[in-house]
């Protein structure tokens, strides 16, 4: 949309695509005050963009909320330069890109505040996503690790075989799941289990893999002393059955018993 201001903020000259994007008539506009069609919440910032197009040859631009007359408010970037009658403007209208911008800052923000450890590679294995979660966990800042190789910095224990399923499974854009252990920076090791997911592009080249890690150490402990555990009852259960069964067996031998004079006493006992 373009539209000429004077000194004063009175609307003189407008085209018909400003009067579509405010959705007014050009009767409506001219000789009308531009500041009814700006959000109360961008006053302040349309006032200072005024005076700094006013006082300057140069193009000057900033990000103004300004009011459609049904679709309500909606985000522009309006572009001045000052004219003879005061100053000369043009509005394009980043209400989409607001909302992507707004989208991609909640998911970073859920990321970021997510409890598993996040992080991203690209498809040379260099870092690119590092959460607050992955600091907490492996000891390294963001800023430590942005642009470094993954593998160098955690040190995944994998051997040849699983290396190949990993590699042939990004190849086809699967996820894949394992338990491995790696290191934190202070050179302690923990097991994690892991799950990567490949993204691709719409050419189907890789771009980057997501991984969400998670520290199981604790849980193995469980794992295994639960194993002990029942290994332990069985044997003690196993161990009364096993001297009763002796000592039967050398009394039958001893006495020289029948199976049905075993079986009798077996039913006195």
């Amino acid at each position: 949309g373009y539209l000429v201001l004077d000194r004063k903020g009175t609307v003189r000259e407008v085209n018909n695509f400003a009067c579509r994007m405010l959705e007014v008539s050009k009767t409506d506009l001219l000789n009308n005050k531009f500041t009814a069609f700006i959000a109360p919440r961008s006053h302040a910032d349309f006032s200072s963009h005024r005076r700094e197009v006013l006082g300057s040859e140069e193009i000057r631009s900033r990000e103004l909320l300004i009011f459609g007359f049904k679709r309500g408010p909606f985000w522009v970037k309006m572009s001045s330069v000052r004219c003879p009658h005061g100053m000369r403007l043009s509005m394009t209208d980043i209400s989409g890109l607001k909302r992507m911008e707004q989208e991609l800052y909640l998911h970073s923000e859920m990321l970021r505040r997510v409890g598993d450890s996040v992080a991203a590679i690209d498809a040379r294995g260099n870092i690119i996503y590092w959460n607050d979660t992955c600091t907490r966990v492996y000891g390294w800042q963001r800023q430590e690790v942005l642009g470094r190789k993954l593998v160098e910095l955690v040190e995944p224990q994998v051997s040849r075989e699983q290396n190949a399923e990993i590699r042939a499974k990004i190849k086809r854009a699967e996820q894949w799941s394992l338990e491995l252990p790696v290191r934190r920076k202070d050179g302690t090791a923990f097991t994690a289990e892991v799950t990567c997911t490949p993204i691709k592009d719409n050419t189907g080249a890789l771009v980057a893999v997501v991984g969400i890690a998670r520290d199981v150490t604790e849980r193995k402990k469980a794992e295994q002393f639960k194993d002990e555990f029942i290994s332990l009852v069985s044997h003690e259960l196993r161990s009364p059955l096993s001297v009763i069964k002796g000592a039967l067996k050398m009394v039958i031998m001893e006495d020289g018993m029948s199976p049905g004079e075993t079986r009798e006493m077996l039913l006195e006992s």
